[in-house]
């Protein structure tokens, strides 16, 4: 069970990026750990790859923002595709989390019982 509130770590290191994807490249490459997006490590994770070392401390993800001109006048089209977005994301995201305790369990699985 992780502790209760925030905890600090001092982290240093030689890579610095603000570039997602060179996160990613440098994550795959052995450069130490990153924060990254589920949906951009999904494979990763499930191929073995990458491996969630801080599962038991999820991050809060970015919030997903629809920018519209006015609520007055929101056209009722704008309406359906405001409610499939929220639908679709909300749906990604349950995947997603059910993807990644699967994933974590196999990790768990192969920690507790190595093969070979």
């Amino acid at each position: 069970m992780p502790p209760e509130g925030p905890k600090g770590f001092k982290v240093s290191g030689g890579f610095l990026a603000n570039d997602v994807s060179a996160v990613h490249l440098a994550a795959r490459s052995g450069y130490g750990i990153a924060r990254l997006p589920l949906i951009q490590v999904r494979e990763d994770l499930h191929g073995g790859s990458l491996v969630n070392v801080l599962a038991d401390f999820p991050l809060p993800g970015p919030p997903l923002i629809l920018v519209y001109p006015s609520r007055r006048h929101l056209a009722p089209r704008t309406r359906v595709v405001f409610d499939f977005i929220l639908e679709q994301s909300r749906q990604l995201l349950a995947m997603l989390t059910s993807e990644l305790e699967k994933t974590r369990g196999a990790s768990t699985s192969r920690a507790t019982h190595p093969s070979g």
